[in-house]
């Protein structure tokens, strides 16, 4: 079985419609940059997961530094002072305050404020590449 050969005669039969091939060019860019929202936008998301992930393990950190500095212990009882006795805590707050602060666990808060940061970041940018996604 042979194919059977066209022969075209009419030139005026092959042209395109009118403005069909910009539709189609145009169709192309809207699918490139599709893609490489599409590739953003999972770039970010992965992003937002690994920070989530990094908040949690930052959390972690600081209680365990609270935990092994005795700072909670240490901010309770200055607590129950406060309930008892307002007025030796308003007489030496100064050194209350500092006293807290060193014993504060400040790699976990500094991790938990980088982690937080970070987490709001990648969000604000999926957030951005799903509007940029809507809108194409």
């Amino acid at each position: 079985m042979t194919t059977p050969r066209i022969s075209v005669t009419n030139t005026n039969q092959l042209t395109p419609p009118a403005g069909l091939v910009q539709r189609i060019l145009q169709r192309i860019e809207i699918e490139k940059m599709r893609q490489a929202i599409r590739r953003s936008l999972m770039f970010w998301v992965s992003v937002t997961c690994l920070a989530t992930a990094g908040l949690a393990t930052a959390g972690l950190l600081f209680f365990q530094e609270a935990a092994s500095s005795g700072f909670s212990t240490y901010v309770s009882q200055v607590w129950a002072l406060a309930n008892n006795n307002p007025a030796l805590v308003f007489n030496h707050w100064q050194d209350i305050v500092t006293s807290i602060g060193e014993a504060l666990p400040v790699v976990g808060l500094v991790g938990i404020a980088v982690a937080i940061g970070f987490t709001f970041w990648s969000f604000d940018k999926v957030i951005g590449f799903s509007r940029k996604w809507r809108a194409v």
